[in-house]
């Protein structure tokens, strides 16, 4: 079997620069017929466009092909070259210098005359063009110009088709195009250093390490505790902090007990976007990776970042309706993969690695309502943090998995879902931006489940302020509101 090589993908916005010129590789003759449809589909009554004994008595001797026929033509054209991967905000300058006949054949070039970053729509930018046309007569070798204009669009930024290592025997292509591939090139290649995902991310970070010293004395995180202290002792293995006691163990251990802790009371956060507490699984995650790997806190709010982003999109591919009256805890089944998202974020994991990290997520995913209200709930979110530590360390060892592993006949959505998935919108929703699912969190002055939750102050960090050090590009936050508060 021959190696399936993707087609033309269209210009991004980072391949724009200004004064570049893109010929469209083929001509368009416009027939009689063309102009003929054209025309009457549109309600245009003048018949220079449709009838040949009218045009014969007109100065041009023969009817005229319709301009907006013309330029609906070449904006056709250029399509593939200047706006592929965006789309049109619209159109001025528009000239028509010289008539085009039907027969004639177009060629079109387009001209990049201005490009800059979007202010409003992050991860997207804004382009001007110029398409110029030249039309030849069937007749004659010789050009004339025709109609040309500038016109704007939004463009995105490049997310490269994420790829799996194959041996050339495999009948795997090693593209992955799958849904599972897709959330690997966004984990990659998202770009979030920007003031309004930095902000809220640090917001639930610190209402989450909050709400977890608040549970530390609890059973069930005493309990984790004492299983994560057996654990420790293996020379030169990574460590982390586990918040609760305030000493070291092992990394998947640390996330494991912040985890716990962080559910143990119920006071985390909450998105009904997802039917679940993303930052108490998606925080001991961060930190206790970030803490064993050294990096800054700036890393770590953009992992958070990334794996909540994750945690809506593959949220909307699904019935999260029938997968929560079934009985799954979503939490931990739509929250382990924005988990492990964010850990191959933290970790730096090639796309490769990405992808195979996140196909485990998909076999590691679980957890049972029939043990709410019990001391096992808080121990899915526990072990769901360990799950996604050790996940993001093995695919950086090499152990692989299915890309179908979301979308295959025995995968993700088949298994977790009812009705007919809708992986597309898993898409839709990644290419929307990270402040939309910021913006969905809901911060708790209670101990309330989903319950009773609304936008209100954090319990332990009402007023939680931050700067950006540009020197070493880390983050410095803290508490101001309330005396004598712990901050990680």
């Amino acid at each position: 079997m021959g190696t399936v090589k993707p087609g033309w993908n269209g210009r991004f916005l980072e391949d724009y620069e200004v004064g570049d010129i893109y010929e469209c590789s083929y001509g368009r003759t416009i027939t009689e017929a063309d102009n003929i449809q054209f025309t009457l589909l549109t309600n245009n009554s003048n018949q220079i466009h449709f009838n040949r004994e009218y045009g014969a008595q007109t100065e041009w001797k023969n009817t005229l092909v319709n301009s907006a026929l013309t330029l609906s033509v070449v904006a056709g054209m250029s399509v593939a070259d200047v706006s592929y991967n965006g789309f049109a905000l619209g159109w001025d300058e528009i000239k028509l210098p010289n008539p085009v006949f039907p027969g004639d054949t177009l060629y079109s070039a387009s001209e990049v005359l201005e490009v800059r970053e979007s202010r409003s729509r992050p991860g997207q930018g804004w382009s001007r063009c110029a398409p110029s046309v030249a039309s030849r007569t069937e007749s004659s070798s010789s050009s004339t110009s025709a109609p040309s204009w500038s016109g704007s669009a939004m463009q995105r930024r490049r997310r490269t088709p994420c790829r799996s290592p194959r041996s050339a025997g495999d009948p795997l292509t090693g593209v992955m195009t799958s849904t599972l591939g897709g959330l690997a090139d966004y984990v990659v290649g998202a770009d979030l250093e920007r003031d309004t995902v930095l902000r809220p991310a640090a917001r639930a970070v610190v209402d989450t390490v909050c709400s977890a010293l608040a549970g530390r004395t609890e059973a069930t995180t005493l309990a984790a505790g004492t299983l994560a202290a057996e654990a420790l002792g293996v020379e030169g293995a990574p460590v982390a902090r586990a918040w609760a006691t305030g000493t070291e163990t092992m990394v998947g251990e640390a996330a494991f007990v912040n985890g716990v802790a962080g559910h143990a009371l119920d006071l985390d956060d909450v998105s009904m976007s997802m039917w679940g507490h993303p930052s108490t699984l998606l925080v001991p995650v961060v930190l206790a990776l970030g803490e064993a790997q050294g990096r800054s806190l700036g890393d770590a709010l953009t992992a958070y970042a990334v794996g909540l982003h994750v945690d809506v999109a593959l949220a909307a591919g699904f019935d999260l309706v029938q997968h929560y009256a079934k009985g799954w805890h979503a939490s931990v089944t739509v929250g382990s993969v924005g988990a492990v998202a964010a850990g191959a974020r933290l970790m730096r994991l090639s796309r490769e690695q990405t992808g195979h990290a996140l196909g485990m997520a998909v076999s590691m995913a679980s957890g049972t309502r029939q043990n709410f209200g019990t001391m096992t709930k808080p121990m899915h979110i526990g072990l769901a943090a360990e799950n996604a530590v050790r996940a993001c360390r093995l695919a950086a060892l090499g152990v692989d998995s299915s890309e179908q592993a979301l979308d295959g006949p025995m995968g993700f959505f088949a298994l977790y879902g009812d009705s007919e998935p809708q992986p597309a919108r898993v898409g839709a929703t990644l290419a929307r931006p990270e402040e939309e699912s910021l913006r969905s969190l809901n911060v708790k002055r209670f101990p309330a489940a989903t319950r009773r939750t609304g936008r209100s102050t954090p319990l332990w960090s009402s007023a939680t302020e931050w700067a950006p050090c540009e020197r070493t590009r880390s983050w410095r936050w803290w508490s101001t509101s309330t005396p004598g508060a712990t901050t990680p």
